[in-house]
């Protein structure tokens, strides 16, 4: 078994809108298999979707996916919630250029997960 090969260090640049660099800082963090401690990641998404309204346009919907995504074997009470706020999200106007609202209604399967005992 070979390591992974070692994750670059990357820096986010001071002007960049707070909105972009919470979700840069939060999906390197999310993806560098050296990280055990994903909780950055979450509180930096969750971060994004407390800014007020007009400091979150760009990164909302994409915010509350990945969040719904980190949650999904822990936690798929917490996942739903998180897909259907994309969705929720998405309706009132925040960007989807992504389409992850459309993308959610896929994942929906989770609540079958719940249902069953």
């Amino acid at each position: 078994d070979k390591p992974p090969p070692e994750f670059p260090k990357i820096e986010v640049s001071k002007e960049l809108p707070e909105e972009f660099a919470d979700y840069l800082r939060a999906t390197v963090t999310w993806r560098n298999p050296g990280i055990k401690d994903k909780s950055v990641a979450r509180e930096a998404w969750q971060r994004i979707l407390n800014a007020p309204r007009e400091k979150r346009y760009y990164r909302s919907t994409w915010a509350a996916y990945m969040l719904g995504k980190s949650w999904e074997k822990e936690a798929p009470e917490q996942a739903i919630q998180f897909y259907q706020k994309v969705r929720a999200l998405a309706r009132v106007g925040f960007a989807d250029s992504s389409g992850l609202a459309a993308a959610s209604f896929g994942l929906d399967h989770l609540e079958q997960l719940i249902a069953q005992p």
